[in-house]
């Protein structure tokens, strides 16, 4: 800023001070002064500003280079457009995303650069929309210049006049293509099973509601791969992710484009069949896909064999939502699977009402153990050469108020499936233990207690304190004590299921495998699992003496149980034939109706003492 001070030239302020009033004058006024520092004044003040307007004009000037700069610099495109939306300017950046010259757009209305048909209507609104906010943002598809259409990041904002009417309007925009493909992958990610590339369970879920609320008529089919597991175990886990690639392939060859094929997961798989004759048509499928899968299949040199289970459901007769539909088409399935698999079966009424029956037992089950309602049920072991009581097998029964005594195969696999069985089973545990040390007591020191034990008991963080806990409160002697794992069980895992039971042997608890034949075992694996005892299945001891192969059967077991120097234990012998043919054979020792049915506690109390003392006549 100028500093505009008179400075030497003030002394004419004192010679025009007034002393005795405005009519009197001291001196007389030198006009030549005071003239002159009017003058100066004025040319100082028009000096201040003429600079400052040199200094605004430069800074306009600067502000519009940078203006002009970031206009050409930036990377997203600008297009300014007149109040009729022609274009009237642009930067590079126009021409690196779209592939149009300057020559080619300007003049050019605005919608000649999109791939969507922007009506009158659509301008106006985008026109209010500025002129309410100052500012409208949108996704909008535009067309490049070789042809090919991509989405774009667009903003407009106005440009007003002195009278606060637009008089132009700033076009914004951006190529959001690649974002919009990395937003497409997560989608997608999410949505699809990474191994097979087939819609997952959310996506199903996803799809099928929005068949449901179009009121399309549809089936519903849920497989499962028959001895899959196996496959699995033996062969490894890429051999079965190659054989889940495969069965994905082939369902996709069976269906229609508007068909859909899910994975579940593990060896689960959804078909969606979307046709107005589905409930006529879904059978023939079924069969046409169970032939399908059951090919063999060559992967990694091995030729493969999985045939599948399926359950069937029809929209709305079996559910008028996803989750409620495909719940009984899963029951469906199972129901297909304890058939002999293999094959498919529809959902019916009946399975409804088993699935009431089910949910009312579970009910009835919580409530069971709140109050007590099991006992425990004795079947004596009779070692065959010396004709003693040797052991007895601990059974649960529930004792229903209403109900009367009702039997483990009506609710042990609905505590496994609520996952009642790890406090059902600990009960048990407690109970037998409990026995031990009372019989104990009244004489009966030489029995060994088995007690059959679930999955879920055996991978149980607690199990091991509870026996720890067990064994000290009723100093339960080495060996008094047997876990019954079964074949299935115990080759779930096999490498932690070893780790597992050698803990359980070193507290001096003997373990047998029950049900021994009917699941899948590997030898390998048998031979290092610390057994005591195997347990011959009742299946294989029912038709010993009119079946070769049952037979046949019985007999390597127990050549086995030598080999291996285990004990045995043949169950479900109701027959002298059957314990003759046992006895031949060199079995240990053999349980079933031939001896005694399961007895309460006392009866069996009363039962081995009159049968040590040759009391009890079998028939």
């Amino acid at each position: 800023m100028l500093d505009i001070s008179l400075g030497e030239h003030t002394n004419w302020q004192l010679a025009c001070m007034p002393t005795a009033g405005w009519g009197q004058l001291s001196q007389p006024v030198n006009w030549v002064l005071m003239i002159g520092g009017i003058l100066a004044l004025i040319l100082s003040t028009l000096a201040y500003v003429w600079l400052r307007s040199i200094q605004q004009l430069r800074q306009r000037d600067a502000e519009s280079r940078l203006a002009r700069s970031v206009f050409n610099s930036s990377n997203e495109g600008m297009l300014i457009t007149s109040p009729r939306d022609d274009v009237i300017g642009m930067n590079p950046a126009v021409t690196a995303i779209t592939g149009y010259t300057a020559a080619e757009l300007l003049g050019m209305p605005l919608s000649f650069l999109t791939a969507e048909n922007i009506t009158p209507e659509d301008q106006r609104k985008v026109h209010a929309a500025v002129s309410q906010h100052g500012v409208w943002q949108g996704e909008i598809h535009a067309r490049h210049k070789g042809g090919h259409v991509f989405p774009v990041a667009l903003t407009v904002t106005a440009v007003l006049d002195q009278s606060g009417k637009p008089s132009s309007f700033i076009n914004t925009f951006s190529d959001i293509s690649e974002r919009k493909s990395n937003e497409a992958r997560i989608q997608d990610l999410a949505l699809r099973d990474t191994l097979t590339g087939l819609p997952n369970r959310m996506d199903l879920y996803n799809r099928l509601e929005a068949l449901l609320k179009q009121g399309q008529s549809l089936a519903v089919m849920i497989l499962d791969l028959d001895n899959f597991k196996i496959i699995n175990d033996t062969l490894g886990h890429a051999v079965g992710d190659q054989l889940l690639v495969e069965v994905g392939k082939r369902l996709m060859t069976a269906i229609n484009p508007r068909d859909i094929v899910s994975r579940l997961g593990g060896d689960e798989f959804v078909v969606v069949l979307v046709n107005e004759h589905a409930s006529q048509v879904a059978g023939s499928l079924a069969e046409s896909i169970l032939l399908k899968l059951a090919r063999p299949y060559l992967i990694e040199g091995y030729e493969l064999h999985s045939s599948s289970s399926i359950g069937i459901g029809i929209y709305p007769v079996d559910g008028n939502d996803a989750s409620s539909l495909l719940k009984n088409v899963d029951t469906a399935m199972y129901e297909a699977k304890s058939h002999g698999k293999n094959n498919y079966k529809f959902f019916t009424e009946k399975m409804r009402e088993q699935i009431s029956e089910r949910l009312r037992l579970e009910n009835h089950l919580r409530q069971a153990l709140f109050r007590q309602e099991f006992e425990l049920h004795y079947q004596p072991q009779v070692h065959i050469a010396s004709g003693q009581i040797t052991g007895v097998e601990a059974l649960i029964r529930w004792n229903h108020p209403q109900w009367g005594m009702v039997q483990p195969d009506k609710f042990i696999r609905i505590a496994e499936d609520s996952n009642l069985i790890v406090p059902l089973g600990e009960w048990v545990l407690q109970e037998a233990c409990r026995q031990i040390s009372k019989w104990r007591g009244e004489g009966l020191d030489e029995l060994c207690m088995s007690v059959n034990i679930s999955a879920r008991q055996l991978q149980s963080r607690h199990l091991f304190s509870l026996i720890d806990h067990l064994v000290a409160t009723h100093d339960i002697k080495p060996g008094t004590l047997e876990l019954e794992i079964t074949e299935s069980v115990a080759m779930d895992d096999p490498e932690k299921t070893i780790s597992r039971m050698k803990k359980l042997r070193a507290k001096g608890v003997a373990l047998a495998i029950d049900d021994f034949g009917t699941g899948y075992s590997s030898l390998s694996y048998l031979k290092l699992l610390p057994l005591t005892r195997l347990k011959i299945d009742r299946s294989f001891v029912k038709d010993i003496e009119t079946d070769p192969n049952d037979a046949a059967i019985c007999t390597a077991t127990i050549a086995l149980a030598q080999i291996l120097d285990l004990g045995l234990v043949a169950e479900g012998v109701e027959t002298e034939a059957q314990l003759n043919y046992l006895r031949e054979q060199g079995c240990d020792t053999a349980q079933g109706y031939y001896f005694s049915k399961p007895l309460p506690a006392q009866q069996l109390f009363e039962f081995i003492q009159r049968f040590q003392q040759g009391q009890v006549t079998t028939p």
